[in-house]
């Protein structure tokens, strides 16, 4: 057998998941750390990640990390091995989209990236969801070559394999297209200076593209201005932010590069058609279809 695995649990009783699937543990906890150091061992984070820090689960993973185990973290579960100080200052990681934001900002430390999985040392960190597929399908090729893996996506009917570098945030437009690679890249750049926005030259530069090319490709692909793009993202960052963490108003509006607070009103009104307190009221629930609509259009505007 080329995998084996087991569920483990805090008691003896069947573990409910986020989605609220039972499943029963094989074995607890303390008698997993006796085992083989050399196992990996995967935790899989839902919603509410900040409320799971059970003494059980922290204990195993700080003795894991000094066993020097392999750990998997899927899904949330990166706040966990952040918060136990699994993850240190400049390692790379990465967690779901959904808590990117949040978890960026609480580690600063950390180089948090929007991707589908990163590995660092004997730490891999994974979005989970399909991404945990694509990080499944990677372990099996390490481990027993590319043919076994493709073979076993084809059963799937899965019919590519995503590199764990892949965007979690890719706009919808660009997951097929040839423009992809250039298009991703001037993205990643405007990610990563959310708080001191580039002026388009020095994002140009950073990309080894010129401004005109980069108008090009976000006018054909994406339809709108690179900058209107780069506002939509600082924005989407903000909403992020106001929805999972209690931050001030006036100190989101830093974390996404405005000046002052009054101007990241207006602007996010514009944007979500809006104001910042109602998004983050609406934290956890879904935003009214107008909204979305009226963000959607806001997004993909039309150069004339």
């Amino acid at each position: 057998m080329m995998f084996r695995w087991r569920i483990l649990g805090t008691d003896q009783g069947p573990t409910e998941s986020s989605s609220g699937i039972e499943m029963m543990p094989e074995r607890d906890i303390k008698s997993f750390l006796d085992c083989d150091a050399s196992s990996p061992f995967v935790i899989i984070g839902g919603e509410r990640i900040e409320q799971q820090k059970t003494s059980d689960i922290l204990t195993l993973l700080r003795t894991s990390s000094r066993q020097k185990r392999p750990i998997i973290a899927i899904g949330t579960a990166s706040w966990l091995l952040a918060d136990v100080g699994i993850l240190r200052a400049g390692m790379r990681c990465t967690i779901h989209w959904s808590k990117i934001a949040a978890f960026a900002e609480k580690n600063r430390d950390l180089v948090v990236e929007d991707c589908l999985f990163v590995r660092d040392g004997v730490i891999t960190t994974c979005a989970g969801e399909l991404a945990a597929l694509d990080l499944a399908a990677d372990l099996i090729s390490h481990r027993h070559g590319q043919d076994l893996a493709r073979r076993i996506c084809s059963q799937l009917s899965s019919d590519r394999l995503r590199a764990g570098t892949h965007c979690q945030s890719l706009p919808p437009e660009l997951r097929y297209t040839a423009a992809a690679e250039k298009l991703i890249r001037v993205i990643k750049v405007m990610e990563r200076h959310l708080e001191n926005p580039l002026p388009l030259g020095k994002v140009a530069q950073t990309v080894s593209l010129s401004r005109r090319q980069i108008e090009r490709l976000f006018a054909k692909h994406l339809r709108c201005t690179p900058m209107q793009y780069y506002s939509g993202a600082r924005l989407r960052h903000a909403r992020q932010l106001l929805q999972t963490t209690d931050m001030p108003v006036i100190e989101v509006a830093i974390a996404c590069g405005y000046v002052s607070s009054s101007h990241f009103t207006k602007s996010f009104k514009a944007h979500f058609g809006i104001l910042p307190s109602r998004a983050r009221l609406w934290a956890g629930t879904v935003m009214p279809l107008c909204d979305v609509q009226r963000s959607t259009a806001e997004v993909r505007k039309v150069i004339p």
